[in-house]
């Protein structure tokens, strides 16, 4: 069960006295258990183990308070990191203030450091968070400032996400023109990329999530402007769907609601009925307040759909829908005290 997999502890036991022994030795230890922490986020959910966060972020505090040599821009790199992680822990909890004050702290680290990618890539989390809230302008702002800074030439991969990113807040606001150009921008940028060696806040992004973003923005259009463009966004997101690996199930997740969505508007009422069932099956091993959200739209276009032509399948699913968003409800207020209990950050109004 999430929260309870111990396999991020050794490598958080390794660390041991380093903080004080050698800065060199703790900020490779700490760069990996910030990379396991990560993956297991991936397959999880940010709710996954708040705790062993929690005690990485307190020994990096040690760390930096102990001072670290100007010259030490690696040091600052992996602390700036472990604050986007827990950033992104806080995000995907429903921990909007935390992540808020853990992704500023770690653009400050970030600029420290010197590292212009991963302070690209926090205001590509930043934008994240505020496209999912309901807040594109704000999210277009943040994309715009990631681009603003990074160095294209140097790190197309980076381009690449914030371009996806830009692509889908467009098509959120019913921009088609901009989030198509934005897309194929991003497509652009990821064939350029060397995916041979990545950061660990990057490196997430490989063929299956351009796909499944490629997905995502087509359904949007699908959804605000013309439902011909499902016939877009269902290959992309099948060929998504059969590539992530298990380690991969939150996105699997979303895929998989965004498919049921693209089938519903085609007509495909059975096939979204079972992809629909399968994100919920699968999503059942993941802790992230997102999916209940990411959920809701595809709920109430299958009510929608089923106001207009009645079928039992549709009314069964909309019915399960329900039951797993009041069971997800319970589960979400423990999972959000309980990550604000561990990763700190301001409190939720």
């Amino acid at each position: 069960m999430p929260g309870n997999d111990d396999s991020i502890r050794p490598t958080y036991e390794r660390l041991g006295s380093s903080v004080t022994s050698s800065g060199l030795i703790a900020v490779t230890r700490l760069e990996l258990a910030v990379r396991e922490l990560r993956d297991l986020d991936y397959r999880f959910g940010g709710g996954h183990n708040p705790e062993t966060l929690a005690a990485l972020l307190a020994w990096g505090d040690q760390l930096l308070a102990g001072g670290i040599p100007s010259s030490q821009n690696a040091a600052y790199t992996v602390l700036g990191d472990l604050h986007n992680l827990a950033g992104w822990t806080a995000f995907d909890t429903g921990q909007v203030n935390a992540a808020i004050y853990h992704f500023v702290h770690a653009g400050e680290l970030a600029r420290e450091g010197s590292d212009v990618d991963l302070e690209a890539n926090i205001h590509y989390r930043i934008g994240r968070l505020h496209l999912h809230h309901g807040a594109p302008t704000l999210a277009l702002e943040a994309f715009g400032r990631g681009l603003g800074i990074v160095d294209i030439s140097h790190s197309p991969l980076t381009a690449s996400i914030l371009y996806a990113n830009l692509a889908w807040a467009h098509a959120t606001m019913r921009a088609v023109d901009p989030a198509l150009t934005c897309l194929g921008a991003a497509q652009d940028h990821w064939a350029r990329t060397d995916h041979e060696s990545l950061p660990g806040w990057a490196s997430f992004f490989g063929e299956n999530d351009l796909n499944a973003m490629t997905g995502v923005i087509y359904t949007e259009l699908s959804r605000n402007i013309d439902r011909r463009f499902s016939s877009f966004a269902i290959p992309a997101l099948e060929d998504a769907c059969s590539g992530y690996r298990a380690d991969m199930a939150r996105s699997n997740v979303f895929v998989l609601i965004a498919l049921a969505d693209n089938m519903l508007l085609e007509g495909d009422l059975g096939g979204a009925v079972a992809q629909a069932d399968r994100a919920m099956e699968l999503a059942n091993g993941v802790d992230s307040s997102r999916i209940v959200d990411r959920l809701a739209p595809l709920r109430t276009d299958v009510l929608r759909r089923q106001s207009r032509t009645p079928c039992n399948d549709l009314r069964d699913v909309s019915q399960r829908m329900t039951v797993f968003a009041h069971r997800r409800s319970a589960r979400r207020k423990a999972l959000k005290s309980r990550v604000a209990g561990s990763i700190g950050g301001p409190c939720e109004d």
